[in-house]
């Protein structure tokens, strides 16, 4: 076990200990100092190292069996063994002195300053030049900041030790960044103490950089608490930093008048912001995606709409999907507004995709939180309450208090029926909580909103009004007109139950005209049992139109099953052979994967009963058994990640009434009520219909005719997951031969041999040492009068048996 790995260690040190000291010494230094590398290639040894025969000392290497590995090979590139490059390391620090070594690292940082900023970062500190290494991350900093990939940096912050981040703010702006979507609390603490930096080193543009970090991360959690600290930490001497400051300071004011629903200074900000255009790509993107929300609760949704275009396209959305992820969130609005329900889609297939790569819960989250509005809008409610406390689940994992109570509001609204006291008390403190945390965009409004409503079915009347007057007047202070319009309908189901039809009528007319006028066709205030008595107020009025018709089509009418659901897609799936899935007219095959272990997976999963969950850590262990536990989840969720990708271009996405799978604590497993038509449940039951049918005078022997058509291979064409699998295999191949015997015995009883023959030849293709196949072949072949062919056959098949077996085969 160990002792032994630790002694043959040990050994072969001993020996490259011993083969370095018969190496000339040029050569052995050159070893040495190739061994500080990770890898190297031609261009380091003939541009750093002055090696006048570059290609003739790898050839050395090779023919030499110096332990080394090619590692790729556009540009060819090469490593040491890790304990032939320990034993160089060693051996460099025993034979050399302490200020050659700095100098050669302080050379190697020179020589990778414009080729890798991250490898001269490195060797800069091993030569103990620190303010080099940190005058690069300055430069690097600029740099990548105005290209709009700032994330390049994160890999770069890790070769630093935490006590040289914590007085750097550059690195602590960057280390912040790295966790905006992992860590929230911890990366806002960062960021306030990389601001105390920049103020200190009076670099205002990346002051302002931070203060923008931190007024995106406020948005992800609608909460501006820590910001308005922050704000007391820019200096007034920002306004004569010049216009590219002035323009950052101006979009900060911006994003926090419109997170705090200060809309009408917003727009004056805006105008002001015409006369400072924005260079930098990252305070474009922040800006473009505030812009988005400015106009969506402004009540301009075309605006908005074509915004969010140009936010999935922009370059930093494009190349950073941490940035996307931010950005989906900013624009997600657009669709409900626009009750869009292939714009939803899209928005949470994203969520889940980005959310399953990068492990965030946040974004998987969101995911959840969209689809279940599509949910609503399609009148599944059952779903839509599942999706929404999965959303609450996430969240809660995240760590984002007002992203739960926003759920939570949403299912109080959503929920039918008449709440009790308690539901009452858990309504009133959401809203007491969400008011304690004062955030902007409309939460307040409604908190208040929602358990006006709860009161209203709970025939707590005054108090219902109490609380939608209060929200309709915050909303129409703040000129949120998406708000006033759902607030209004709200009003006009209160009045309608309270006996007051002018009031109603009032409040019924100002949703509809102003939700006409701004298109909105989706509301967050919105339930559908209000909707369905305004609706019918209106047209008792005569106060139908085009729009309201377009309404009652979206959440009141009872859609036919032929509009709701087409005829039902045949799902076929061979597990037997190779792995085809038919789904309707198209198939599924191991060519539309790009990795092995993503097909495994869902060939795993098909193989599995429908009431069986498989665990994310079981299916890790099972596909990436030699890896550690962290490596392992890694490597599942990039698969994860490529199936959440390809099933719903095949109609199977997770999110979907009619997708193939679904996950929940317990895991994985097939929905529930799935039509899937598997050709080992086919196999199987057609052999149990062959065994009833032995009791009776006439068995039906067509039955294991379709049983050896159905059998195209071992199960999952041999591969063995797992023990259970292996099991399968041997299970479904004995139910093949036992067919094929049957079958073929009855074919040569009744002298049918051309079909036994057929079927004993793809028995042998599937199992070449299989002695009864040879047996009831050579039967074939005598009672035929083929006496040669069965002799040369017996010959043939007895000397491949020997040779493979080592015994006889046995012959009937």
């Amino acid at each position: 076990g160990a002792e032994r790995t630790e002694k043959f260690a040990d050994l072969l040190t001993t020996f490259m200990g011993t083969f370095l000291n018969d190496i000339a010494p040029r050569k052995k230094l050159l070893l040495q100092q190739l061994s500080l590398l990770d890898d190297f290639s031609l261009e380091e040894l003939e541009g750093f190292f002055r090696l006048p025969a570059a290609e003739e000392f790898i050839l050395w290497l090779e023919e030499s069996n110096l332990y080394i590995q090619k590692t790729s090979s556009i540009p060819a590139r090469y490593r040491f063994h890790s304990l032939f490059k320990e034993e160089l390391n060693r051996s460099y620090r025993a034979e050399t002195d302490s200020r050659s070594r700095r100098d050669f690292c302080a050379a190697l940082g020179e020589y990778y300053m414009e080729k890798d900023p991250r490898l001269a970062i490195r060797f800069y500190l091993r030569a103990e030049q620190k303010e080099k290494a940190l005058e690069v991350v300055r430069s690097l900093s600029r740099q990548l900041f105005n290209e709009g990939s700032p994330e390049r940096m994160f890999f770069i912050v890790s070769e630093f030790s935490e006590e040289i981040i914590a007085k750097n703010p550059y690195l602590m702006l960057f280390q912040g960044m790295s966790r905006m979507n992992i860590d929230r609390a911890a990366s806002m603490q960062i960021f306030l103490a990389a601001l105390d930096g920049f103020r200190k080193s009076r670099d205002y543009a990346f002051l302002m950089n931070t203060f923008g970090m931190m007024l995106v991360t406020a948005y992800q959690d609608n909460n501006f608490v820590l910001l308005e600290q922050a704000s007391k930490k820019l200096p007034v001497s920002l306004l004569f930093a010049g216009k590219e400051v002035v323009a950052k300071v101006l979009i900060s004011l911006f994003i926090a008048a419109t997170g705090r629903d200060q809309l009408r200074r917003a727009g004056l900000i805006r105008k002001i912001l015409r006369l400072f255009p924005v260079k930098d790509e990252m305070w474009q993107y922040s800006y473009l995606m505030i812009s988005g929300i400015y106009h969506y609760r402004s009540g301009d949704l075309e605006a908005a709409t074509d915004i969010l275009t140009e936010i999935l396209n922009h370059p930093v959305a494009l190349k950073n999907d941490q940035w996307r992820i931010i950005g989906l969130v900013s624009c997600c609005n657009v669709p409900f507004l626009k009750a869009d329900k292939a714009l939803l889609k899209n928005f949470a297939d994203e969520f889940y995709l980005l959310g399953e790569r990068y492990a965030s819960d946040f974004s998987t989250g969101y995911g959840h939180f969209v689809a279940a509005h599509s949910k609503y809008i399609d009148q599944d409610l059952a779903g839509a309450l599942k999706l929404i406390d999965d959303s609450i689940e996430s969240y809660t994992t995240y760590g984002s208090d007002l992203l739960i109570h926003e759920s939570r509001l949403i299912r109080f609204l959503w929920e039918e029926g008449i709440p009790d006291a308690d539901e009452l008390r858990k309504a009133r403190e959401v809203g007491a909580a969400v008011k304690a945390e004062d955030p902007g965009h409309g939460m307040i409004e409604f908190a208040d909103t929602t358990l006006g409503v709860l009161c209203r079915r709970a025939g707590l009347m005054d108090e219902a009004e109490t609380c939608l007057l209060r929200a309709l007047k915050g909303a129409t202070k703040k000129g949120v007109k998406q708000s006033m319009c759902g607030i209004a309908l709200q009003l006009a189901g209160l009045y309608l139950d309270m006996g007051e039809p002018v009031r109603a009528q009032h409040y019924a007319l100002q949703w509809r005209d102003k939700s006409t006028a701004e298109n909105f066709l989706f509301w967050r205030e919105l339930d559908r049992q209000t909707l369905q008595r305004v609706y019918r107020a209106l047209l008792e009025q005569g106060e139908s139109d085009t729009w309201l018709e377009k309404i009652a089509d979206l959440y009141l009418r009872t859609r036919p099953v032929a509009e709701v659901r087409e005829a039902p897609i045949v799902r076929r799936v061979n597990l037997l052979g190779e792995f085809e899935f038919k789904v309707g007219e198209r198939n599924i095959t191991e060519q539309n994967f790009k990795t092995k272990k993503a097909a495994g997976i869902l060939k795993y999963m098909l193989l599995q009963d429908a009431s069986k969950h498989i665990s994310r850590p079981k299916l890790a262990a099972i596909f990436w058994p030699e890896s550690n536990t962290k490596a392992a989840q890694t490597s599942l969720r990039v698969a994860l990640c490529e199936l959440r990708k390809l099933l719903p271009e095949f109609g199977l996405d997770f999110a979907d009434a009619d997708g193939l799978l679904i996950e929940n604590k317990e895991g994985f497993a097939l929905r529930p009520g799935l039509s899937l038509e598997r050709d080992i449940d086919i196999l199987e039951s057609k052999y149990n219909l062959f065994t009833q049918s032995l009791r009776g005078d006439a068995p039906d022997y067509s039955l294991l005719r379709d049983v050896c058509l159905i059998y195209r291979g071992p199960l999952l064409n041999g591969e063995s997951y797992d023990e259970g699998v292996s099991v399968r295999q041997e299970h479904y191949q004995s139910i093949f031969f036992a067919s094929l015997y049957a079958l073929c015995e009855e074919s040569i009883r009744r002298g049918v041999y051309s079909e036994a023959e057929k079927l004993l030849i793809k028995g042998l293709i599937f199992d070449s040492l299989n002695e009864r196949c040879y047996s009831l072949l050579l039967s074939i072949y005598h009672q035929t009068g083929q006496m040669s062919r069965a002799k040369y056959l017996r010959k043939l098949f007895s000397e491949r048996f020997r040779g493979e077996i080592g015994t006889e085969p046995d012959l009937a």
